[in-house]
């Protein structure tokens, strides 16, 4: 599956149909390539773009027309889904363009892998709480392709942390959203969302201070009593939880680690002497991808029969449901 930037001009002479189709001909670059199940990012020229905002919608393909007109072979992307942003984007909030070969003139453009699941996540989170988009991407991913981004609704804050409340309120002041925080910190979009929604509560001090330095502000002290307080084991021993699709998040020390599917079902668990180098190493596997895996969990253990007796105190404890180690394939 691709995704693609394409450029819809006033008085274009298409017979575009916002929201509806996407009409084009099949002799300009990439016209062919295109197919059912990819997400259409819709942006405007640069000179009709409000402060610079381009992008102002997403759709995705259910069907292809292919017909003639006036002697021309031309395409017909219908929608499965489509929604206008409520807040467009400028390229910049994505690091830059974010098309494979920035600055193209083409109209229809791939997608840089680099940036296309950040551009993804981020386009899709804005609708996710439209049950009619979840409804329609579940029809698409079963009957034409599968997305390697989960759509999932935000629903309520109330089960974020107080770290992730404080967090969302600084953002709004400061006119931040997920993408812009995360270049600033150093680290995945991913991250900042999950802080928010609540899945990350007890982030790393070391990823505390990157998001506390990143937007100029002091973590009030009551908030990190707060973090320590659900972090700290005992002594010498805490939880801290990660996103593992961010090396800046997971922790380099020894400790056994919790994989988490999006519906938060345990997937594996694992030990190591160094957790961001084992999880680094899990991500090479074609089963780590974000329909997959979700968020993680770590707990310390520098003590290598420490480690052992942890990892299967876990995994006896959950049985069939860390679903990876059940099944045997992914072991150490």
């Amino acid at each position: 599956m691709t995704s693609w930037m394409v450029l819809q001009k006033p008085g274009s002479g298409y017979r575009d149909v916002e929201g509806q189709c996407y009409e084009y001909p099949s002799h300009i670059p990439h016209a062919r390539k295109i197919v059912e199940g990819d997400y259409l990012i819709c942006t405007r020229p640069k000179k009709h773009a409000k402060n610079g905002k381009r992008i102002f919608g997403i759709g995705r393909i259910e069907s292809i027309e292919e017909y003639h007109r006036d002697g021309v072979l031309m395409f017909k992307a219908n929608y499965g889904w489509y929604r206008n942003l409520a807040v467009g984007y400028s390229f910049d909030e994505f690091g830059g363009d974010p098309r494979a070969k920035p600055g193209t003139q083409h109209s229809m453009s791939p997608i840089s892998p680099e940036k296309e699941t950040e551009l993804l996540s981020t386009l899709l989170g804005d609708i996710a709480d439209d049950a009619d988009v979840r409804a329609q991407e579940e029809i698409i991913n079963r009957n034409v392709s599968p997305s390697p981004v989960v759509i999932a609704a935000s629903g309520s804050n109330n089960g974020a942390s107080k770290f992730g409340q404080w967090l969302e309120a600084k953002m709004e002041v400061k006119g931040l959203n997920a993408s812009s925080l995360a270049r600033k910190a150093y680290c995945d979009p991913g991250t900042i969302r999950n802080i928010v929604s609540g899945k990350i509560k007890t982030p790393s001090k070391e990823m505390i201070s990157k998001i506390t330095n990143a937007i100029n502000e002091m973590l009030p002290e009551e908030i990190q009593t707060d973090i320590e307080i659900d972090s700290e084991i005992d002594s010498s021993r805490y939880i801290i939880d990660f996103n593992p699709f961010d090396d800046s998040s997971v922790p380099s020390q020894a400790g056994v680690y919790v994989l988490y599917g999006p519906t938060d079902a345990v997937l594996y668990i694992g030990k190591s002497k160094n957790a961001q180098k084992r999880v680094r190493n899990h991500r090479e596997k074609k089963w780590f991808v974000e329909a997959m895996v979700a968020s993680g969990m770590f707990f310390s253990a520098e003590d290598d029969d420490e480690r052992d007796r942890l990892e299967r105190i876990l995994i006896r404890f959950l049985k069939s449901k860390a679903w990876l180690n059940k099944v045997g394939r992914f072991r150490g």
